[in-house]
């Protein structure tokens, strides 16, 4: 290293001392160390962010699989309103021919709804699969009471419920203005999309409750599921949504590993900022090449009294012009004189 005085006429007691040139090994080192430190400083922070990155989407993907699980539960809750409505009021007798062959067309037209029935006083006389039955069966309690927003439907609704057309298998099963309804729990189960899996629930509006229709058993109280707010629990995220129409809930549920999970995307974003923090690193080192810019003594920056020629002057040495020359040949700086510090 070495250092070059330059004399500016006039002002004998400034000196300009200016850094020479690292030599090319030095320079190297330099660089890759400044390179090293700066990818080291860039993976750190890419993978923390990588991660929060990826956690915040899977969020956000969490949530728009519970809306589309949610549209499910609507659609299946109108089908079996449509059903109550349309069939409480069809001016038929009541399980006659006609009443039979109408219900058993809006079950072959039907996405949800797998069988219809008629009740009188909590019995059933007959269903579009069995036809009128021999002796009227007495329905189930209903776990749950709920009332349509619109007030239109009072239904009483049984998840999980055996079935009479099927002994060994379950559905859910409402009960509204005389009609029966059975929705296959089968068909909205197959809604899971691995790793994220959805759970369906009934709720009454009128005493905050709910009761799983489908899906998964999961962790949450009444009250969580009512707040619709996101929840993390036991390394599990869940997202729960209820409808504004029906009495449907649905909660949508990811583990942290699951969402942490390698994604090609996610891992290019890592690659990417690592890469630019070792590039600004390789650039700061590459900015320090060459000289510095002059230096002002102290002492003559504070107006002090210029020093005689050959007396040193606020810590810096003035070397007469032959053996500044020589220096500065040995040192790398040139004709203009060196001091080697």
């Amino acid at each position: 290293m070495c250092y070059c005085s330059v004399n500016f006429p006039g002002h004998p007691g400034i000196v300009s001392r200016v850094r020479g040139p690292l030599n090319g090994a030095q320079q190297l080192a330099r660089n890759v160390a400044l390179m090293v430190l700066g990818g080291a400083l860039g993976a750190g922070i890419a993978l923390a962010g990588a991660r929060e990155l990826q956690i915040r989407f899977s969020e956000e993907g969490l949530l728009r699989y519970a809306q589309i699980v949610l549209r499910m539960g609507d659609n299946a809750a109108m089908e079996t309103r449509r059903a109550a409505l349309q069939f409480s009021s069809d001016n038929l007798p009541f399980c006659s021919d006609e009443e039979l062959a109408a219900m058993r067309r809006f079950v072959y037209n039907a996405a949800f709804v797998k069988d219809l029935g008629r009740e009188k006083d909590g019995y059933l006389y007959c269903t579009s699969g069995l036809g009128r039955l021999e002796k009227p069966a007495k329905l189930p309690v209903p776990t749950i009471a709920v009332l349509s927003p619109d007030l239109a439907i009072h239904a009483n609704i049984t998840p999980q419920d055996k079935l009479l057309l099927a002994p060994n298998s379950s559905g859910i099963v409402m009960v509204a203005e005389g009609v029966t309804a059975v929705v296959n729990p089968a068909l909205l189960a197959q809604v899971d999309n691995p790793p994220m899996r959805a759970t369906g629930l009934i709720y009454d509006r009128e005493h905050q409750t709910v009761a799983r229709a489908f899906g998964h058993s999961i962790p949450l109280p009444a009250s969580e599921v009512l707040a619709q707010r996101p929840v993390k629990q036991d390394g599990i995220y869940y997202q729960p949504l209820c409808s504004s129409h029906f009495s449907v809930c649905v909660v949508a549920a990811e583990s942290r590993h699951d969402m942490l999970t390698f994604h090609p995307g996610y891992f290019v974003s890592y690659l990417v900022t690592a890469s630019l923090f070792s590039t600004v690193g390789g650039a700061v080192g590459d900015s320090d090449r060459g000289h510095r810019a002059a230096v002002l003594s102290p002492a003559a920056l504070a107006g002090a009294p210029s020093a005689a020629r050959g007396s040193p002057a606020a810590g810096d040495v003035r070397l007469s012009a032959d053996r500044e020359s020589a220096i500065g040949r040995d040192r790398g700086c040139g004709g203009a004189g060196a001091l080697d510090r």
